[in-house]
């Protein structure tokens, strides 16, 4: 369990001088046990450009410098998986994977601590820059491939077992709930009329309309595949699960850091890859192959495993614009600046158009 300390009432003190109080209590929590003479300085990095809800702080002293992660009020009620995150991430580390941030430990002995309606764990700053697409190179794809590859054989284990994707399984029940295979559901009819009520950005209509088109003539098909693909057994083991272009961080060509561990889970190793290249080589083919043959010159794939992969980037294709509508026009969720999520539309509705084109 992790230690439950005091706090100031929220509606004492505005928001953002009562988040920099929290940090710094936060901060001395982990100092006093790794670095007890030490004052740092504490910088405020907001949401780091992601939806999650998380927000980080950096930390720096003159010889260290930290990252300071606190998660959404959301993942108090997961407690135990964070901290089964943490575990996996500092076996990996034992076995070698250095481009890992382990959390620390607090002076509680402890790498989660519950402060202010929070969970806050602190880690070590992964050097580098997530500057793929601003740099890409067949070095830097077979590096990025590779170093995945090497984070998946630290975490296999004798004792594997084989059964159906989770994640397979997920996006078909996803699916199923905008369309049976044959015809769109009512759900789809819901979220289409809440997406045609209109957004007050023009070019948000105009990706929600294609993108809703677009599905109409994809997910039949999808359907059929993912639910054949559902009945097929693949080994099952730990997954970063969303391991993509700003999640991983670059040193000239070599890989310096992996980021973000929030949603990893049990499941095929396929789901990786196939989020990885989807992400940084998308609609390439050539390039798919060359990271694909990078990551197999440092692990193993089962056939059932490697047929995986495409049907796991499709379904991301298809599904990951309707989720965002979703999210946005039926349930009302607020993210901010519009403009980082208008960009990730036109990026799926661009690999759609590709992948109609295929069909």
């Amino acid at each position: 369990m992790t230690a439950i300390i005091s706090f100031i009432s929220a509606s004492q003190l505005g928001q953002e001088r009562l988040d920099k109080d929290f940090a710094s209590t936060i901060v001395d929590l982990f100092y006093r046990q790794h670095f007890a003479s030490t004052t740092p300085v504490i910088k405020s990095l907001g949401s780091c450009g992601g939806f999650s809800g998380a927000r980080f702080w950096r930390i720096e002293d003159a010889s260290h410098v930290w990252c300071l992660r606190r998660w959404p009020q959301a993942a108090c009620e997961d407690e135990n998986r964070l901290l089964w995150i943490h575990r996996q991430l500092a076996l990996a580390h034992a076995k070698g994977c250095s481009f890992l941030p382990v959390p620390l430990f607090s002076n509680t002995r402890e790498t989660l601590v519950e402060y202010g309606d929070h969970l806050w764990q602190m880690e070590r700053w992964m050097p580098g820059t997530a500057d793929y697409h601003r740099l890409p190179s067949q070095a830097r794809l077979a590096a990025a491939m590779k170093t995945l590859a090497t984070f998946h054989r630290a975490l296999q284990t004798d004792s594997q077992r084989c059964q159906p994707s989770p994640g397979i399984q997920q996006r078909l029940k996803r699916l199923s709930e905008l369309h049976d295979g044959r015809a769109p559901t009512d759900g789809f009819y819901r979220l289409k009329s809440a997406t045609e009520a209109g957004h007050a950005d023009p070019e948000f209509r105009s990706l929600a309309a294609h993108l809703i088109f677009r599905f109409l003539g994809l997910a039949g098909q999808l359907h059929q595949r993912l639910l054949k693909a559902s009945q097929v057994s693949v080994p099952i083991q730990t997954v970063i699960a969303d391991i993509w272009h700003d999640h991983v961080l670059f040193s000239g060509d070599e890989v310096s850091g992996f980021v973000d561990f929030g949603a990893m889970r049990m499941d095929t190793m396929a789901c990786d890859i196939a989020r990885l290249l989807g992400s940084l080589v998308p609609d390439q083919p050539a390039e798919w192959k060359w990271g694909l043959d990078a990551w197999c010159s440092k692990n193993q794939l089962s056939p059932a495993e490697h047929d995986l992969i495409a049907l796991f980037d499709d379904s991301t294709i298809v599904l990951s614009g309707l989720n965002w509508l979703q999210w946005i026009c039926l349930e009302n969720r607020q993210f901010g600046d519009l403009k980082p999520i208008t960009k990730r539309l036109r990026t799926i509705s661009l690999r759609m158009d590709f992948m109609a084109s295929k069909m």
